[in-house]
């Protein structure tokens, strides 16, 4: 029985292990653009976000920018929360997942899902029903 509960041990240690290896590329500094281009064509329907993430080796992250419309106009925003793999994300390698205060409206629910192309890199694209999502993040 201990041998069996050593090697359970093991391989739980090697996955968390695995897990750090996984989100320790993302740790550090990128400046995001973040892009919703819907197919109405709707001035209002369009939502752009530019900002500074700051991940950590810990997997918690914070951020600071602007949220621009051409109609509301360019709004400070502030995100903060956690990084990891989350399922429901298609190919994403690890999605920043949190919440975001942006000035005037309070706080609401941010996701940033992304791949990592290169060290420098992360993107995400993808199609929804409504609109045309394009990440991309460098160092």
């Amino acid at each position: 029985m201990p041998k069996r509960l050593f090697i359970i041990a093991l391989a739980l240690f090697w996955q968390v292990g695995l897990a750090v290896a996984q989100t320790d590329r993302f740790a550090g500094s990128w400046y995001c653009r973040y892009a919703m281009e819907p197919f109405s064509g709707q001035p209002l329907d369009l939502h752009y976000w530019e900002f500074r993430l700051y991940a950590q080796p810990d997997t918690s992250f914070t951020a600071d920018g602007f949220y621009d419309n051409p109609v509301v106009g360019r709004i400070p925003v502030q995100m903060q929360g956690q990084y990891g793999y989350q399922p429901g994300f298609g190919n994403a390698e690890v999605v920043f997942s949190g919440t975001m205060y942006r000035a005037g409206s309070g706080q609401q629910p941010f996701q940033l899902p992304v791949i990592m192309s290169d060290p420098q890199t992360m993107y995400f694209q993808f199609r929804g029903n409504t609109h045309m999502t394009n990440i991309n993040c460098t160092r």
